[in-house]
């Protein structure tokens, strides 16, 4: 018996006092759902695990079909075969929120990275922002003296740049935050980490617009561009966090870096060839410009970022 059939219903309808025929699970005149909500407790607890396990057995099916045969999610959804998967954006937005809850059980593992020449490995340590030329006992005085063009241009030239509005508006801001205002690097990471969940939602639809450029000829409406994007990005989620994972357990020199980029790529690759019917030279060719083209774009969001997490 159906989860529908299984629902109590109403005799009448309590928004339009239309009177329900037995068959009918909506009401005709005013589209209400005929669902009877005076129930038990135990009915909501029971309705509520039939559709949680019907959710984790369209999540199995549809995460099987993402991992192991690329593109062929967005062919199947795109061909109307949808019911035994979960929707693009619900996909999306479950993995996105997984990645982001399970990063942030994660420990914060910061060995390697270097500032001012010095390992960082406690996420409660404050930054020092770092600044060419100025050790750990400069930044006590630069921070009680007082801030002067002349002062930060000389700090600039000795960082090995041209003193210009910008620079100075970068330093000034880097010595009061820094070090009047620091920050921790837990902090600091979560709010890249913040930006990056940002730009990813909001470069979904860019990579869709550079998929109906690369395929105008196919003449796709552009949601089903949307829809390849939507799956691909839910892909690159959880590549990232399963990198983020394997980062803790392998030794620092495994180049699990490299191997991210380079799955991605394939995967990208192959789901390409198999949305848009393309043989493996073209799907090649135009795997390596959307790359490039989306790579420079990620890349000036990321800065986009890193400045958010500085400022």
């Amino acid at each position: 018996m159906s989860r529908r059939k299984q629902k109590i219903k109403n005799t009448h309808c309590p928004n339009c006092d239309y009177t329900f025929k037995e068959i009918e699970n909506f009401c005709p005149n005013c589209g209400q759902d005929n669902h009877s909500h005076n129930l038990p407790l135990k009915h909501y607890i029971i309705e509520f695990l039939e559709s949680t396990l019907h959710f984790d057995t369209k999540i199995l099916q549809t995460f099987k079909l993402l991992l192991l045969k690329p593109g062929q999610l967005t062919k199947e959804f795109n061909n109307n075969i949808r019911a035994k998967y979960v929707p693009p954006i619900r996909l999306y937005i479950f993995i996105s929120v997984l990645f982001f809850g399970v990063i942030a059980l994660l420990p914060k593992n910061y060995v390697g990275l270097n500032v001012n020449g010095k390992k960082i490995e406690n996420e409660d340590a404050p930054i020092r922002y770092s600044l060419k030329g100025v050790n750990d006992a400069d930044y006590d005085k630069i921070a009680k003296m007082e801030i002067s063009d002349k002062r930060i241009d000389s700090l600039i030239m000795v960082g090995g740049h041209e003193p210009n509005w910008f620079f100075r508006k970068i330093y000034i801001h880097m010595i009061e935050t820094g070090i009047k205002k620091s920050i921790t690097f837990g902090e600091f990471f979560h709010r890249i980490y913040k930006g990056i969940s940002i730009i990813m939602f909001l470069l979904m639809p860019v990579f869709a617009l550079y998929l109906l450029l690369f395929n105008y000829r196919k003449k796709l409406f552009y949601v089903r561009h949307l829809n390849f994007s939507l799956h691909f990005h839910s892909l690159v989620f959880v590549i990232m966090l399963l990198a983020a994972i394997f980062k803790l357990i392998l030794p620092s020199s495994f180049p699990i870096n490299t191997i991210e980029i380079i799955g991605i790529l394939l995967y990208l690759w192959f789901a390409l060839k198999n949305v848009y019917d393309l043989s493996w030279f073209y799907s090649l060719i135009k795997t390596f410009f959307i790359g490039v083209i989306y790579s420079i774009t990620v890349a000036f969001f990321l800065i986009l970022s890193l400045l958010y997490a500085i400022f």
